[in-house]
Parts: C-alpha cells; structure tokens; sequence
C-alpha cells in the first residue's frame, strides 16, 4: 500500500522542521519541485513518485499539476539522481529542485529556487 500523499501545510511543516535539523548538523537537503504533464493525474503520478523515492521523502500536492519532494539528507550528486528517477516514474513530469543550504538559506527562497529549476527544465523540453 502507498505512503500518504501530502498537502501544502504537511510540506510546510516538515520543510521547517527538515531544515532546522540540517542546519544544526549542517548537512544538505533538496526540494523538489515536479510539474505533472497535463495528461497524467496528479493522484497517479504522485503514487508513482512515492513508489520510486525512499521512506524518508516527502510527497505533496502544492496545489494545480504541481507537486514537491522534500529529500532529507541529499546532496547535489543523490539529487541529481532522484530527480532522474521522478522523470523516469511520471512520464513527460518536469522536475528542478534546489539545495539547502547551497542554493537558499530559507524555506520561501528554497521553493523559489525549485520551481524555478522546474520551469527551466519545462523551456529546455519544448525547445528541443
């Protein structure tokens, strides 16, 4: 049986939590942002990505065909590949995601960053 999917408030709450822990023993940690192609339902690529990701994840639905992974304990090399994996379980998903603290010493800039890295790999897939 799947893990929960999570919403906006659980991602929250965990991002803050997640962040704290990392900063205290300084370790790094990756949030992704995941953009669902609009013929994939979101239920359906979430359950995919719980299914590829390991136990410590965290899946949430953030609103629209968006959802966020919050990766304990990933560095910039685990990252890369995870997201490769999230692109392999949910065809034609668009996935970017940002580090803590490398790329945003906050919870709002970390989003920020992810999403942004998202809407980058989006262009970079209809330009090809």
């Amino acid at each position: 049986m799947d893990r929960a999917i999570g919403n906006r408030a659980l991602l929250a709450e965990r991002l803050e939590y997640e962040m704290l822990r990392h900063a205290r023993h300084e370790r790094p940690l990756a949030l992704f942002a995941v953009e669902v192609d609009p013929t994939e339902a979101v239920g359906d690529a979430a359950g995919a990505l719980r299914r590829a990701l390991r136990a410590q994840d965290t899946v949430a639905h953030v609103g629209g065909r968006g959802l966020c992974v919050l990766a304990p304990e990933t560095d910039r090399y685990a990252a890369t590949h995870l997201s490769r994996r999230m692109r392999e379980a949910v065809a034609g998903a668009c996935v970017g995601f940002a580090l803590f603290p490398h790329d945003a010493r906050s919870a709002r800039q970390l989003v920020a960053r992810a999403a942004a890295a998202a809407r980058a790999h989006a262009a970079e897939r209809r330009a090809a």
